[in-house]
């Protein structure tokens, strides 16, 4: 089974379209899980720093995902008021990966190679 934090990728009633996800998207979003699962498994003096890292990829990653859903998205909140909220950065999507591409990733790459 391929999961990365509460999204069961291979759920068929899975809300994300990952057909809908362009390559580089799909990609930051493979980086993140592995670098999610090298913090999980992580034990060193770090620890807490690693966690930290930990819990921004996988917020940064779900709400980034929430750009690639169809209905759900409804339920939880309009992403429309997203997109308006966050125009000068490309929309939800734009901010969310900027997020993950700009904090998160170099975050957990920082903490992950401290000793």
């Amino acid at each position: 089974m391929f999961k990365f934090g509460h999204v069961d990728m291979e759920e068929k009633d899975n809300p994300i379209v990952w057909n809908s996800i362009p390559k580089d998207d799909f990609n930051l979003i493979m980086q993140a899980k592995n670098l999610y699962e090298q913090c999980i498994a992580y034990s060193g003096r770090n620890i807490h720093e690693v966690n930290g890292a930990a819990g921004n990829l996988l917020n940064g990653t779900d709400h980034f995902l929430l750009s690639f859903t169809e209905n759900i998205v409804s339920k939880r909140r309009d992403i429309s008021s997203l997109d308006e909220e966050y125009k000068d950065e490309g929309g939800w999507k734009g901010h969310t990966r900027k997020f993950l591409v700009e904090q998160a990733v170099p975050r957990a790459l920082k903490a992950l190679a401290e000793k």
